[in-house]
């Protein structure tokens, strides 16, 4: 990442750097005692029918999966820190080539420096496989890769008057496939928020935003967009939001190309090139979510939207998608759950593909004890592209997977460190 991954090191050291120097600078010292760290495990079987969602060729496994947590949390009179810390070690029965370990380290800091300005800052190391969560993050397709990320981002938030505030903040990350078949990207996003205070309930506000996803096979994706947005606190627990704009989108991309290339003895033969050129596209963009507790025993949440993001895979995508949640406290020991979710994307660039993705998976967990829980579920999935030139047969997957999980954690098992 020669043109854009030394830039792109310097802002995140930028934002750890602060964060540190306003912490040595400005942070109360740290005190053991103020720290509460809460424990947790879980520990899960399941069976998978397809495990790598492949068309054809399907491979199956009964997968153990170990996944301990540490939380960390520390209140001071003017900021908040706090950590959280999980690896999922998995284990697998007939392919132990796809035995993995994967992890996430997260660290944030809040900072109320005034009764005016309030400011945050936030850390991330990962490591994962892009199959799974490109599926649940935005529901395209992409080739099981191992990944690491790294990144940060910074906000603030500041009162104008009693009604006016304005917010921003900058987010930098970087992907990074060690086996090379994806190529690593480097994304920077900043976003401007002025917003204002309508009634005790409403908040309404402009949006504006930009972002720059640059991969290393000389793929570039720079992103600008505009909108209006709207809050409403429905309740104490109940909250609707609408966001709705514009975008304008432009896209750098390597295309191959069948050219002559000339041989040692004279002759000449076909080959293939590859050759820079650029895309413009727009379009609108729009995001709703709706969290709603309509009885003790029965919560929702809807989200739905359409908007525009990039792939492992060098891609730049439009994304329509719709998700909803369903919680049923059957008992007070005993609750269902329920997660719908459906996505349509839209390739961009010199290749457009469209592709569907649907998720349903219902689950019940039922609380042993106090500090144990034992879960049941179940999911399928399904995928379809739109594609002319390949076989109808070859253009859907599927895959049902099978679960069952004992978790337990202790809440604040080490409050106040510093008296133990």
């Amino acid at each position: 990442m020669e043109r854009f991954g030394p830039r792109f090191m310097r802002t995140i050291h930028g934002i750890i750097a602060f964060s540190l120097a306003s912490l040595l600078l400005h942070g109360s010292p740290p005190r053991a005692a103020d720290w509460t760290v809460t424990p947790s495990l879980s520990i899960t079987g399941e069976y998978n029918d397809n495990l790598l969602f492949s068309r054809n060729n399907t491979l199956h496994d009964f997968i153990t999966r170990v996944s301990p947590r540490f939380e960390g949390r520390r209140d001071a009179e003017t900021s908040r820190m706090s950590f959280d810390v999980a690896l999922d070690g998995e284990k697998y029965a007939l392919n132990p080539d796809l035995d993995t370990i994967d992890g996430r380290a997260r660290v944030s800091w809040l900072r109320q420096w005034t009764p005016r300005l309030q400011t945050s800052l936030n850390g991330l190391l990962a490591r994962d496989q892009t199959l799974n969560t490109e599926l649940e993050e935005i529901g395209v397709v992409s080739p099981r890769e191992e990944r690491n990320r790294v990144g940060g981002d910074a906000g603030a938030a500041y009162a104008l008057t009693e009604r006016w505030s304005l917010g921003g903040s900058l987010l930098a990350r970087y992907d990074q496939y060690p086996d090379g078949r994806s190529p690593d990207l480097a994304v920077i996003q900043g976003t401007i928020n002025p917003a204002r205070q309508v009634t005790e309930r409403d908040t309404a506000g402009l949006v504006l935003a930009a972002s720059r996803a640059d991969y290393e096979n000389n793929t570039l994706d720079r992103t600008v967009s505009a909108g209006i947005s709207w809050e409403r606190k429905l309740s104490e627990t109940d909250r609707f939001s609408i966001q709705a704009g514009y975008r304008y989108t432009s896209l750098d991309q390597d295309v191959p190309f069948l050219r002559l290339v000339r041989n040692p003895d004279g002759t000449a033969r076909l080959g293939i090139g590859l050759r820079s050129e650029h895309f413009t596209d727009d379009g609108f963009t729009f995001s709703a979510r709706l969290e709603r507790e309509w009885t003790p025993r029965l919560r929702t949440s809807l989200a739905a939207g359409r908007d525009h993001t990039n792939t492992s895979s060098a891609t730049s995508v439009d994304r329509n998608y719709v998700r909803t949640t369903t919680l049923f406290r059957l008992t007070e020991r005993t609750t269902l759950r329920a997660e719908l979710g459906y996505d349509y994307t839209t390739e961009l660039g010199a290749v457009e593909e469209n592709e569907h993705y649907f998720r349903g998976a219902p689950s019940v967990s039922w609380q042993v004890t106090p500090h144990w829980t034992l879960t049941a579920g179940g999911s399928y999935e399904y995928s379809r592209e739109d594609n002319k030139n390949r076989p109808a047969d070859l253009q859907s997957r599927d895959r049902f997977r099978t679960w069952i999980s004992l978790s337990t954690s202790w809440p604040r098992l080490w409050g106040k460190l510093g008296s133990m």
